[in-house]
């Protein structure tokens, strides 16, 4: 009796393990909860920009923002963390869709698509699948833009060969940097942006030189900013800047025509 009721508990302690559970929590982006933010281009030129963002999974939430601000095309795959794309261990494997295979078949099911817009948020390049990076590169040499957040080390370093300081120059002239908060004036602006150009795309870097993990507190897109009456003013401004990269980035840039009726005398 002991040795069956032994392998009945084995039993079920294997089917639990077995057991996956639902994963949508830990992958997919909703735009269902609204937090207070300010109407930036909700209609664009074009329609909305079809956007692929990879970002580290604590910090995915600063996609959705973007979305309530500027219309986009909302389409994410998100990372374990900033530093490492996909993991196996006894809780990542017990959820489904975690593991590294799935989380690759997750971007590259993706990537089979095109998009206006690819953008990199506290993740490195050189994390991604190789094929997921050679895939999204293609993309921004046939057009498509690519905006990083919190740049990492690459291998990649051809794909800034090219850089075009008029880009950074109209972004920064639409979003001062000195409306940003002031531990982030106190960066030179050639280190807050750079921008490149590759084949037909082009690329826009942002760098707060405040690079973190994001294991368990973390941004994607905005710098740490720590909480006060001016925390609201401060997000804004810096969501400015994001999203003005991102519209330049992919190529949406603001076409304003002035049309005078003729005289009739």
């Amino acid at each position: 009796m002991i040795k069956k009721t032994t392998l009945l508990f084995l039993l079920a302690s294997c089917a639990s393990c077995l057991a996956w559970h639902d994963g949508r929590y830990l992958r997919d982006l909703t735009r269902d909860y609204v937090t207070p933010h300010l109407e930036w281009a909700s209609k664009l030129n074009g329609g909305p920009v079809k956007t692929l963002f990879i970002v580290s999974r604590v910090g995915a939430r600063e996609a959705v923002e973007t979305a309530q601000r500027m219309e986009i095309g909302l389409n994410a795959v998100t990372a374990i963390n900033a530093t490492k794309f996909a993991a196996e261990n006894g809780y990542e494997s017990a959820v489904e869709g975690t593991t590294v295979k799935e989380k690759t078949t997750e971007l590259l099911t993706k990537l089979d698509e095109k998009y206006d817009l690819f953008v990199l948020g506290n993740f490195p390049l050189d994390q991604l699948p190789p094929e997921a990076a050679l895939k999204i590169l293609r993309q921004v040499m046939d057009g498509s833009g690519l905006v990083i957040v919190y740049p990492y080390e690459t291998k990649l370093k051809k794909i800034f060969a090219n850089p075009i300081p008029a880009g950074a120059a109209e972004i920064l002239s639409l979003a001062p940097s000195q409306d940003l908060r002031a531990k982030l004036r106190k960066v030179s602006e050639s280190v807050l942006l750079n921008t490149y150009e590759l084949g037909k795309g082009r690329i826009a870097q942002i760098d707060y030189r405040s690079n973190h993990p994001g294991f368990y507190v973390g941004l994607t897109l905005t710098a740490p900013n720590s909480f006060s009456n001016r925390w609201q003013a401060d997000y804004e401004n810096n969501m400015v800047l994001v999203l003005r990269a991102m519209k330049w980035a992919a190529q949406r840039d603001s076409s304003i025509s002035i049309s005078c009726p003729e005289l009739v005398e």
